[in-house]
């Protein structure tokens, strides 16, 4: 209505993907890119934000091919799949709804698939708690609850007690 577009990422541009523990590389319509961001999802968010980098230029805006490169390269999210320890590997993850959690579990069975793999987690009440155990369940070994300092968290015991629930040793 006010003279705007909608563009999407070409998917069809994305070759030689290359997806470790360590990071991951592509190509994208022939131009080579490396992400520290891990997981593959954030291969499609690196795309998009090249797609809305490749509208700005055509507005106009001068972002040079080496700060396009340098700025996927450097992206990071905190608590977002962040290896904060490479041995033993010890993962930290904010995720809070089951989409989050989708992906996080995928990443965890794609990049540490012989592992064992004990989570420590906390969740507040009014989340999709069930949804996000059922993920995590067929994936953890173990599973050590907490209570976030928070109003709305959900009480350690009980949090527990839903994973027990789901056939997994919980403390």
């Amino acid at each position: 209505a006010l003279g705007s577009t909608l563009d999407f990422a070409d998917l069809n541009g994305l070759s030689d993907i290359v997806d470790t523990a360590d990071g991951i590389s592509f190509r994208y319509f022939g131009s080579e890119c490396a992400l520290s961001l891990i997981g593959e999802h954030q291969v499609k968010n690196a795309i998009t934000a090249i797609a809305a980098v490749f509208r700005l230029r055509q507005q106009g805006y001068d972002i040079p091919e080496p700060a396009l490169r340098e700025g996927l390269h450097r992206a990071f999210i905190p608590a977002r799949f962040e290896r904060v320890s490479k041995t033993p590997p010890f993962i930290v993850d904010g995720g809070h709804n089951v989409q989050c959690i989708e992906a996080a579990a995928a990443a965890l069975l794609r990049y540490y698939p012989n592992k064992r793999h004990i989570i420590l987690c906390g969740v507040m009440a009014d989340k999709d708690v069930g949804g996000m155990l059922d993920l995590l369940a067929p994936i953890a070994d173990d599973f050590v609850a907490t209570t976030p300092d928070n109003p709305r968290a959900l009480p350690a015991a009980d949090l527990a007690e839903m994973m027990k629930a789901r056939s997994v040793k919980a403390s």
